[in-house]
């Protein structure tokens, strides 16, 4: 999947490079906490290849930001999805260990953005 920006607007590429820079990671240190290879974070970073479903899920995790702010759809960085509260969880996620519920809120956060993204 490629990308394209706009002049003059930060893209998708531009937040992942600030983000990994704002943890002082390498290219290759991203790679590596990614299992992919150091191209393809470089082809991420350039927007030359966007990062498809998983790996977005992945590096809002990583970086503790939103789908939201990686996508350009929010203009500052969030924390993570803030989990419900007790009694107001219609899923009963209160079984689930704190990761996996900040996994499962992430990707429903993702899953959301690539509806707006797509119009839907």
């Amino acid at each position: 999947m490629t990308t394209s920006n706009a002049p003059g607007r930060i893209g998708l590429g531009g937040r992942l490079r600030a983000q990994r820079q704002r943890l002082g990671w390498t290219q290759q240190q991203l790679a590596d906490e990614l299992s992919v290879a150091k191209s393809t974070v470089s082809q991420y970073e350039n927007s030359v290849n966007a990062p498809d479903y998983d790996m977005l899920v992945r590096l809002c995790r990583l970086f503790g930001v939103s789908s939201d702010h990686l996508l350009g759809l929010s203009a500052e960085a969030a924390g993570p999805p803030s989990l419900p509260q007790s009694g107001d969880d219609p899923l009963a996620l209160s079984g689930l260990r704190a990761d996996e519920r900040e996994f499962l809120l992430a990707s429903l956060e993702a899953y959301r953005s690539a509806l707006r993204l797509r119009g839907s």
